[in-house]
């Protein structure tokens, strides 16, 4: 039995040797952590000589930060407003004079929300004369009056006379009540820790011996379910509008603890516009996803794979730290070549090289940008108030300068770090001409695997260049525009003419993807608040037309066992549900008016006009090519006449000779999807206004020069 069990799972050669190299990877980055300067920081920190008047700022039980603020009430019922308390002791032998007590931040920097203050609770407010061993209380206070912002982080950084301690900090935080008590509190980390829920529910079913039992489906889809009621209370609780210049960087449902001290990491994570609508998207594609799915095989670590790839997908899109995202990074990589490799068709191995190898290649990438930016960014303080010489923090990354850095190799360092951050975002897009894992991916992977991959792992690549390429290398972004936006001509184009040579579903749906890629990187480059909305819309909404026709593409292969649009042509006649369902994938896809598709192209053309007009034109042209290539697949599936041999042969012969129609969980996963579509394509207001604040936010830190 051992033997038979042990066959089962051995693992493809190149799957052990993808999984010996991030580990190598992973080694090597923990194996520096002793060189990085925060960490050498706090180790000299502990061996430096004693002061006279040495100053420590602490809660008052004497415990690290950060501080919690508490309700403040006038009268029974009526918060107004939010309080903590922190001590200032003087360790030293001689008095210690406290000259200046501040919150981080100011009209050019703002960091807090407004109406948060600190002073002394007594004698002058923000400055004090301590004896030695004596203390004082600090008073930090949030009184907020912008009813959508409902969160406060920051520090409270004090001045003194202990000139080797220099400025000393400490975070605080405040947060008014969410309505879902903890669970609202802590909602991303319970987006990004639920599935993981699923993974060990299926170690725990086969060290009972039942591994292929289907209660692991059920709980799989269970989870699904409250992981898309949670994405959906999160935005619910998300407040459109809030931006940068509100506080907290203008990000929301923030949650932030000190991790790896000595690497100065945090679990720190946030959403803006751009990444709750995104959170939506994956939470929705997951669960249809799991409804479609067919998996007999090893169904234990199958859905255990998909828990682990749904896991990374949401720690990508709401990691604020560097080593949160980088892991969540990988973690995405390596459960995407596992289900594709482990569970694909009969070329699987190819395709999960394929996907691999590309995939380490942007990541290794983009771990070469993260440790280049962290090593040039400035002196900072984690949330507890340790201080560490250089962050992982990208909101930190967005305040630091690099254009004064040292060059790499003789490349400023803006541009090289912008080169790396690029090639990593390709890589996942997939950008001509790193698109080659896609087509492959997909008609080889399992069905499920291939909707999430094609919906939203595509996604992350273009998400990649808003949060760090534009946000914290914002003169990069000005560097780069104008390249990124003729690239992006070239991908609609390629795309376009590459799904017109296409005949099988899932490929032609694989080149439609590279296309829209090509046309989100269009609309980045423009730098335009239209056009960055725009690149997140056609992620958006392209992410829904492929999830709905690689799903139809599935159910077509469960039934005749091929996806070919010219043998299944006529779906029509036999199957209208899944011909309707085919028809809005299409159209969606495509961006045909009344559909939500059909703004994603207003907004990137308008935005990319007026910086680059010669583009556009060609994006134009690339669009009608695509619009052919459309219009092809619609005519065999949808109005050709279904050839009389094929109703006589053998894949038919189950069904009497027709093309069965869309199963009862068929219907329940995609009617929603295609009733979204066309609901948002009349309405798109839910899409449209939480993205406005985020894409104002990104052009206006790059600035671009147009009208």
């Amino acid at each position: 039995m051992s033997s038979q069990m042990s066959s089962r799972w051995r693992m493809p050669p190149f799957c052990r040797r993808l999984i010996a190299l991030l580990a190598l990877v992973a080694i090597c980055l923990v194996s520096v952590a002793p060189l990085c300067p925060g960490f050498s920081g706090l180790a000299r920190a502990g061996t430096a000589p004693p002061a006279r008047g040495r100053i420590l700022l602490t809660l008052p039980d004497g415990t690290r930060g950060p501080l919690e603020l508490r309700p403040s009430w006038r009268e029974p019922g009526a918060p107004v407003g939010w309080v903590g308390e922190l001590s200032v002791v003087n360790l030293g032998s001689e008095p210690l004079t406290v000259s200046r007590v501040a919150i981080r931040g100011d009209e050019d920097d703002v960091r807090s929300p407004p109406h948060v203050a600190v002073r002394f609770k007594e004698g002058a407010p923000t400055n004090a004369t301590l004896a030695p061993g004596a203390s004082k209380t600090l008073v930090v206070s949030f009184t907020p009056e912008n009813p959508r912002v409902t969160q406060a982080f920051g520090h409270v950084i004090v001045t003194s006379t202990d000139e080797q301690a220099g400025e000393v900090a400490v975070g605080f935080r405040a947060q008014l009540p969410t309505g879902l008590g903890w669970a609202g509190e802590h909602a991303l980390t319970l987006l990004v820790a639920l599935p993981l829920a699923v993974a060990l529910f299926a170690g725990g079913m086969r060290a009972a011996g039942r591994p292929d039992d289907g209660v692991v489906r059920r709980a799989s889809i269970a989870v699904a379910g409250v992981e898309l009621l949670l994405a959906l209370w999160a935005y619910w609780r998300f407040a459109p509008g809030v931006g940068r210049g509100d506080g907290d960087d203008g990000f929301q449902l923030v949650e932030r603890s000190v991790w790896v001290r000595s690497l100065g990491a945090e679990w720190y994570v946030g959403v803006d516009g751009t990444s709750i609508v995104l959170i939506l998207l994956a939470a929705a594609v997951g669960l249809v996803a799991l409804l479609v799915a067919g998996e007999t095989r090893r169904t234990d670590a199958f859905y255990a794979a998909l828990a682990l790839l749904s896991s990374g997908i949401v720690g990508v899109l709401v990691a604020l730290d560097a080593v949160l995202f980088v892991g969540a990074w990988t973690t995405v990589l390596v459960a995407s070549v596992v289900l594709v490799g482990g569970w694909g068709g009969a070329h699987r191995h190819r395709a999960a090289a394929k996907l691999g190898a590309l995939g380490a290649f942007g990541a290794a990438a983009l771990l070469v940008s993260i440790v280049a930016l962290s090593g040039a960014s400035g002196r900072t303080f984690l949330v507890d108030g340790t201080p560490v010489t250089h962050t992982m923090a990208f909101p930190e990354f967005a305040r630091t300068s690099f254009s004064a850095s040292p060059p790499i190799l003789g490349v400023p360092l803006v541009e090289a770090a912008w080169i790396l951050l690029f090639i990593a975002a390709a890589a996942a897009a997939p950008v001509v001409p790193l698109h080659g894992w896609l087509s492959d991916a997909l008609e080889e992977g399992p069905a499920s695997a291939a909707i999430v991959l094609g919906g939203v792992v595509v996604a992350l690549g273009p998400y990649l260049l808003v949060r760090v390429g534009l946000g914290a290398l914002p003169e990069g972004a000005h560097w780069a525009g104008s390249s990124m936006a003729a690239l992006g001509g070239l991908g609609a184009a390629w795309g376009g003419l590459g799904a017109m040579a296409q005949r099988d579903l899932r490929r032609f749906v694989a080149y439609t993807i590279v296309a829209n890629a090509g046309l989100a990187l269009y609309a980045l480059g423009s730098l335009t608040t239209q056009g960055i909305a725009g690149a997140t819309l056609a992620l958006w909404s392209h992410g829904l037309a492929a999830a709905i026709l690689l799903a139809v593409a599935n159910a077509l292969e469960r039934r005749v066992g091929t996806c070919d649009v010219v043998r299944a042509q006529g779906l029509a006649s036999d199957a209208p549900v899944l011909a309707v369902l085919l028809a809005v994938g299409l159209a969606l896809s495509l961006g045909i008016p009344g559909l939500v598709g059909s703004w994603a192209l207003v907004l990137v053309l308008v935005g990319g006009f007026a910086p680059h007009p010669l583009v556009a034109l060609w994006m134009a042209a690339a669009i009608v090519v695509s619009a052919a290539a459309h219009a092809r697949v619609a005519r065999l599936l949808l109005f050709e006449a279904v050839e009389p041999g094929w109703r006589r042969s053998r894949q038919l012969e189950a069904f009497g000779g027709r093309l069965p129609d869309a199963t009862s969980f068929e219907m329940a996963a995609l009617v929603p999807l295609a009733a979204l579509a066309v609901g948002l394509g009349f309405w798109p207001a839910p899409l449209l206004t939480p993205m406005e604040s985020a894409a104002r936010d990104a052009s206006a830190a790059v600035e671009p020069p147009t009208p």
